[in-house]
């Protein structure tokens, strides 16, 4: 793979490309001309085979002396009367080479008048043949077969070779009557004046003749046997005749004595050899007047530029090369071997997908260990796993092993008696192992989404180097009811067990989630499980994400005659994606049509900071505005009652959050069609490229990721329209492997200032799915349930009840641990209150999809003067939040809400859907904060702060007709992550030092009532991600 995307990426760069495998070779590794030419239409392809790329001998292997023995050159070559002879250097070779040096210098000047490249075929027996010129001519037009002729010539004599005095040879070339007759002076014979061979053709016809008599001691007393072969050179240059001679001379005689060899420089001496001082070589056979024909180096050892060329040409860095050095995937010294690998099976890991909305994390966890990984469908057979996997992972899910539609995998995977094909199960793999041992699985009251401490048994070989309680990312409802009997308990979550192993079997199997960052050993667990338990070796290098990309682009773009459509929102993933493809095309650029659409829910200024940012990077950039189109478009939706698909609701006038995706998503989609028939762009023939990201995919379900996982929003660039538009292969998506910090790099790669690549995520629906839209409050039956519940949980402390056995204090209790159940016992916040608020945001709890209630804690800190007490309130709050969404499980978010104690429940929301006053009031509020974060230096260091506007005006009483609800509310989302598949709220803390500090949000909060009149209230969300998302819708 690394040696294929290399050549991708040298094929863009590259203006000769010359190769001498079989023919197909290259094109079965995609590598031929076909494909590479369609990263660069100017290359020239050469290729050098034995026998050209098509016939009956074209698969056969070609070697010089093969060719001239196939040609009809050795039938020719040898002495008179004796058998062939090889010639003393590889006639066949070097022919071609000179051959295909021509055509590609010939190819490179029609190149600079038509832009075009070309394939040259060169091939071995074509050089040779081209080489039998007379005697293939005598042969064809006279019907002449050909013969040895030793040193002679068959059309010429004499112009041969005689042996002389010393025991030498001279070669003698009498072609001309002339020559013939100053020959014959010269070697004092009369034979000039002999009517047989007065001209060359009587001399041809008479050859026998004329060689006996110049060699017989009878006759002529063998005239070259007089003189030795430097005393007949000087004979021949005393002569004023212009004959054609020479000694033959062994290799000192012609490289270091012959001084003509020394006046044209022939042999030349070169000091930058890596092994050999003062190397010798052949030099430059062509002289030009006003140029030096020069040799610039030695030629090379095997892999003595690999580095440079990494280096130089595809800027590969230091570290990333050292890396492939140690695993012996490149060769950059002599004698250098490939790695091999002695064990039969690959040292790969197989990853089950069960559905789970961070199967791809594993994937990614797996190969940042430097282990390779593939993600296979969940019914994959054991035996195929036993045959090309040296362990397996089996992936959590949405579903319940229980369930009608359970996913099961082969069973025999786990009749693992012998342990050397270990498995991993995490959550839904974990019950399915439990459950096919004989164990049982139930759905416990207690609903766990969030993170939470664990206790671990270390000698479990799993959780070697990890300490006895761990934090870690739990999503369950089904749990273990009893362990198989073969299954050892290893973990548990009070009295959840959350982690088994056979260790004989070498089965694992936990009911958390050690891929997520929410666990910090989760790494660790890996590492143990891949090298410890499953002898892996850390030999997958993690290629450069350029090259990644390229290698995408290659296979997508077909020539260059693609057109491409980028749609470019000003987001880093949209930034990076349009840098690649113009750095991609440089080539056709003129191809590449980068469009920013402004869909009038961009933060304010934003398409003209994104046309300025865009432009200043070689980026051609149209930009078209839109607003209107947006606010007023529709889409077909799915009507589950009707059971067909129904035009939508104008955007303007819908609150649904899938609904609002997909309408901005096909508006993109259509908006797009429509700008190509303005650029008479064919739609059919132009490929749409957008910045979708791995986690994109995964949690709208694509199937490009998982065929199994649960839709948790459906991204704008992964509608209905867009999946459409995939399967006809008219989308290119370069990024769909790769998460926000890897773009990240990537565009750092590329050069892209840090202001672009370090900016916060903005979705592209924007504002539009930041502003919750409801006409209505969502009061549902559970609704009052609901809210004694969580009156009940943040003042446990205090109850009165806490002891006795009433429904809602049982059920708390049966929701959380001892440990749990004493902190909520051993902390009482005087005035703490809570509200469920009559909203919903989109969450992701147990795999699935959730849209569930808001829980608001109110408390006024206005009364705290203490630096320790401020955060041992936050301390507080926070701990609730993770508690909360536990117990209560149609809530998936908790937020703080600044400011006095709420006073009043809220029970009705303010009439909101999106329109230019409400665009306009969040657009006010977004800038604001972003300010604040700006004077806070805080751009940068905080994964992403969404702001988000409410439907619910506080401190009114509620259904009250002289206080309607008519204001809305602002909520802050501090969010930390590594991957955005999951993350961390950040806590305020009154400390400088801190991320977010108490002085940051108490100048937002201000800044926001005092600039914003329109804000009700200002709120922080506390929740995590599970079981809340980063986005609220």
């Amino acid at each position: 793979m690394f040696g294929k995307i290399c050549h991708f990426q040298l094929a863009t760069k590259c203006n000769v490309l010359v190769e001498n495998f079989l023919p197909g070779t290259m094109d079965k590794m995609g590598l031929g001309y076909e494909d590479l030419k369609k990263m660069n239409e100017k290359l020239i392809y050469c290729s050098i085979t034995g026998y050209g790329p098509r016939g009956p001998y074209a698969q056969r292997r070609g070697y010089d002396l093969i060719a001239a023995a196939q040609s009809g050159f050795l039938h020719i070559t040898g002495p008179e009367e004796g058998q062939p002879c090889k010639a003393g250097v590889a006639v066949s070779d070097l022919t071609t080479g000179l051959y295909a040096h021509g055509a590609i210098l010939a190819a490179l000047l029609a190149s600079g008048r038509t832009g075009r490249g070309c394939k040259i075929d060169c091939n071995l027996l074509a050089s040779q043949v081209s080489l039998l010129t007379n005697a293939a001519s005598n042969f064809l037009n006279a019907g002449r077969p050909g013969r040895r002729w030793g040193t002679a010539h068959e059309s010429i004599t004499p112009y041969e070779v005689f042996e002389t005095k010393d025991g030498g040879s001279f070669a003698v070339g009498a072609l001309s009557d002339e020559q013939f007759r100053e020959l014959c002076k010269i070697l004092a014979v009369d034979l000039h004046q002999n009517v047989k061979f007065e001209s060359n053709k009587s001399r041809v016809e008479n050859r026998q003749l004329l060689k006996r008599l110049l060699t017989n001691e009878c006759v002529f007393r063998n005239v070259f046997l007089k003189r030795t072969s430097t005393e007949w050179g000087e004979k021949f240059e005393n002569c004023s005749a212009k004959l054609a001679y020479a000694p033959i001379n062994d290799m000192k005689m012609a490289l270091e004595d012959d001084p003509q060899v020394q006046f044209l420089k022939l042999v030349r001496h070169l000091d930058d050899h890596p092994t050999v001082e003062n190397l010798k070589l052949i030099g430059p056979a062509v002289e030009y007047d006003t140029l030096e024909n020069k040799i610039r180096s030695a030629p090379p050892l095997l892999g003595q530029h690999t580095v440079e060329v990494l280096k130089n040409e595809l800027k590969f860095d230091d570290k990333r090369i050292e890396e492939l050095l140690e695993d012996h995937v490149i060769e950059c010294r002599p004698g250098a071997k490939m790695m091999t690998d002695a064990d039969a099976r690959p040292n790969k890991v197989a990853i089950l997908d069960c559905g789970s909305q961070y199967g791809k994390v594993i994937d990614r966890r797996i190969r940042e260990l430097q282990v390779e990984s593939d993600l296979l469908p969940f019914d994959t057979s054991a035996d195929f796993l036993r045959q090309n996997y040296r362990a397996v992972v089996i992936s959590g899910g949405p579903r319940s092993v229980y369930a009608p539609d359970a996913l099961s995998c082969d069973g025999r995977l786990f009749e693992n008696l012998d342990g050397h094909l270990p498995v991993l199960g995490i959550c839904y793999g974990l019950q399915l192992i439990n459950r096919h041992f004989g164990g049982t699985v139930e759905k416990k009251s207690v609903r766990e989404d969030g993170q939470h401490r664990i206790e671990l048994d270390t000698n479990c070989p799993l959780f070697k180097g990890l300490q006895p309680v761990e934090d870690v990312l739990l999503t369950h409802g089904d749990s273990i009811g009893e362990p198989a009997e073969n299954l050892k308990v290893c973990a548990t979550s009070g009295d959840i067990i959350v982690g088994v192993y056979d260790p004989r079997r070498q089965i694992y199997g936990l009911q958390f989630h050690p891929e997520v960052d929410l666990t910090p050993g989760g790494s660790q667990i890996f590492h143990n499980f891949l090298f410890e338990t499953a002898n892996c070796r850390p030999t997958f290098n993690r290629l450069a994400r350029q090259d990644l990309c390229n290698a995408y682009l290659a296979r997508k773009i077909i020539d260059s005659k693609s057109k491409v459509f980028a749609l470019c929102s000003g987001g880093v993933d949209s930034t990076v994606l349009a840098v690649v493809l113009t750095n991609f095309m440089k080539n056709f650029k003129h191809n590449l049509y980068a469009v920013h659409i402004d869909n009038g829910f961009m933060r304010l200024d934003e398409s003209t900071k994104v046309e300025r940012a865009l432009r200043s990077l070689g980026v051609d950039l149209r930009v078209y505005r839109r607003d209107y189109v947006f606010l007023n478009a529709t889409t077909d939706v799915f009507d589950k009652t009707k059971k067909m698909y129904v035009k939508s609701a104008p955007l303007c006038l819908t609150c649904d959050p899938e609904v609002k995706r997909k309408i901005i998503g096909d508006t993109f989609v259509r908006l797009s069609n429509q700008i190509m028939l303005e650029l008479n762009l064919d739609k059919e023939n132009t490929l749409l490229a957008q910045g979708t990201l791995r986690p994109d995919l995964i949690e709208s379900a694509s199937r490009l990721v998982s065929g199994q996982a649960d839709a948790i929003k459906t991204h704008h660039n992964d509608t209905a329209m867009v999946r459409q538009l995939r399967d006809r292969g008219l989308v290119v998506e370069p990024f769909q492997d790769l998460h926000k910090d890897e773009v990240r790099e990537l565009g750092r790669s590329l050069g892209l200032p840090e202001n672009l690549v370090a900016r916060q995520p903005f979705p592209g629906p924007g504002l539009a799915i930041r502003i919750l839209c409801r006409l209505e409050p969502f009061v549902c039956s559970q609704f009052k349930e609901t809210q004694l519940l969580l009156d009940a949980l943040v003042n446990f402390a205090k109850s009165k009840l806490k002891n006795d056995n009433s429904h809602v204090i049982l059920k708390l209790k049966s929701c959380f641990s001892v440990d749990e159940l004493d902190f909520l016992n051993g902390h009482n916040l005087e005035n703490l209150r809570a509200y469920l608020l009559p909203i919903q945001a989109v969450g992701v709890q147990g795999d699935c999809r959730s849209y569930s209630y808001v829980a608001a804690l109110s408390y006024d800190f206005s009364n705290v003067d203490s630096d320790v007490k401020i955060d041992e309130i936050w301390s507080f709050l926070f701990k609730l939040a993770k508690l909360i969404p536990k117990a209560l499980h149609n809530v998936n978010r908790v937020a703080f809400v600044f400011g006095k104690t709420v006073e009043y429940p809220i029970l009705d929301v303010t009439p909101t859907l999106l329109n230019t006053q409400t665009i306009g009031e969040l657009r006010q509020a977004d800038e604001v904060v972003s300010l604040c974060l700006e004077k806070f230096d805080l751009t940068k260091k905080i994964s992403q702060m969404p702001v988000v506007m409410l439907p619910v005006h506080f401190d009114r009483p509620p259904n009250h007709p002289d206080h309607p609800s008519v204001r809305r509310s602002i909520c802050l989302r501090p969010f930390s992550t590594r991957d955005f598949m999951t993350g961390s709220a950040i806590q305020p803390s009154s400390s400088r030092s801190s991320l977010i500090s108490q002085k940051f949000v108490t100048t937002v909060t201000e800044q926001l009532l005092r600039e914003c009149p329109y804000v009700s209230r200002v709120l922080y969300d506390m929740t995590c991600k599970p079981p809340a998302t980063t986005e609220w819708e």
